[in-house]
């Protein structure tokens, strides 16, 4: 079932609300526009609304243009250009418990 209510929308048992999707107990991610304060952080890289990575920025450009994610597991280090249209979601700490990476 999808609602349309004010500037949220229900689709089934979640709720997208300023484009951030909600479910009870899931994470509540924050688009962040400068990229620079993000060295350290544990990051979602989206595109289109849709998650494409998640990990630990190790290295971003002076400017904030690029950032890259570093190697976790079998994924390698992967570089992302904002130019390309990716974006950069935190979690704000003080609504965080421990970092899972």
């Amino acid at each position: 079932m999808t609602r349309l209510s004010g500037a949220s929308v229900t689709v089934g048992a979640g709720t997208v609300a300023s484009g951030v999707a909600t479910r009870a107990g899931a994470k509540r991610m924050h688009l962040q526009h400068d990229w620079v304060a993000l060295l350290g952080e544990v990051i979602q890289v989206r595109l289109d609304d849709r998650t494409v990575r998640t990990g630990r920025v190790d290295g971003v450009t002076r400017d904030g243009a690029i950032l890259w994610i570093e190697r976790h597991g079998a994924e390698s280090r992967t570089m992302f250009e904002r130019c390309e249209g990716f974006t950069a979601w935190i979690q704000y700490r003080w609504e965080a418990g421990p970092s899972p990476i």
